[in-house]
């Protein structure tokens, strides 16, 4: 499984887009597949309230909404900003959400968001994505705190809101998810440790990007238990640990010991002589 940093994420989501022609679809696919996995963590008797932006973050909460209230689910928009900021594809899925005869409250300030923030209880955040170069401001701020204060269930759609999606450190704000339902390829943050306990349980779905795309923008690599089982060889049942070589460990001092000793001991395990 890969690991993408933002710039990398946009390149393979361009040239998705762009050059094999995915065009517009990516969003309806990146929504579609974060619903069918909301409905394995929320039942259709939970309402759901749907905190989108103005950015692309906000244009996949919006399919997810139409897509998880066309199936039957008690679903509302909150829009935090105003509509002349909506990307063009943001406002299309926007418009086939109220052609569905779906709810959206536009909220533009805090007063607005105070007024309709009550008994919020389940929310999925699809405030902003993973293009955040700033601290949050007003009234993305303001609602960040009101989710994270009220609500008793929330899910991120990619990354929570506020965090950064590469290294470094949070500069002001984010969501507490309980889960995380990422696009395309975990981010950076996830495994950072001022960052990572963020995300809640978190989960990657695939919205349709080939795998020779994320070889050709990064060869960062997820280590995972599948993966380190396919790199060890193959035993004879009579094989003793003389007939697979010798390891020399260099390393460690009187007094910081730790990092030599489960090194040897990590060889051991694996039958290292």
């Amino acid at each position: 499984m890969f690991i993408v940093t933002a710039k990398e994420m946009y390149d393979i989501d361009h040239y998705t887009m762009q050059t094999i022609g995915y065009g517009n679809l990516l969003m309806e696919n990146a929504g579609r597949a974060v619903a069918e996995k909301i409905t394995k963590i929320i039942s259709k008797e939970e309402p759901i309230s749907v905190f989108v932006g103005t950015g692309h973050n906000g244009g996949d909460g919006y399919v997810v909404a139409r897509t998880l209230w066309n199936i039957g689910y008690d679903i509302e928009v909150i829009q935090v900003g105003e509509n002349e900021k909506l990307k063009p594809e943001v406002r299309f899925h926007k418009q086939l959400f109220i052609n569905c005869r779906g709810t959206v409250h536009v909220a533009v300030d805090d007063e607005t968001l105070q007024h309709v923030f009550t008994n919020k209880k389940v929310v999925i955040d699809a405030l902003i994505g993973i293009g955040l170069t700033e601290n949050i401001r007003e009234p993305i701020a303001t609602a960040i705190s009101l989710i994270n204060k009220e609500a008793e269930m929330i899910v991120s759609v990619d990354i929570p809101s506020g965090l950064p999606s590469d290294e470094g450190n949070l500069s002001s704000i984010a969501i507490q998810a309980h889960h995380t339902i990422t696009i395309g390829a975990p981010k950076m943050s996830m495994f950072i440790p001022s960052t990572e306990d963020f995300y809640g349980n978190w989960d990657v779905v695939s919205i349709g990007h080939s795998p020779f795309v994320f070889e050709k923008y990064t060869n960062r690599i997820m280590i995972t238990k599948e993966l380190f089982q396919q790199t060890m060889p193959r035993r004879k049942k009579s094989a003793h640990k003389g007939d697979h070589g010798r390891g020399l460990i260099i390393g460690g001092c009187d007094n910081m010991p730790g990092a030599l000793a489960m090194a040897v001991k990590a060889a051991l395990k694996t039958g290292r002589d």
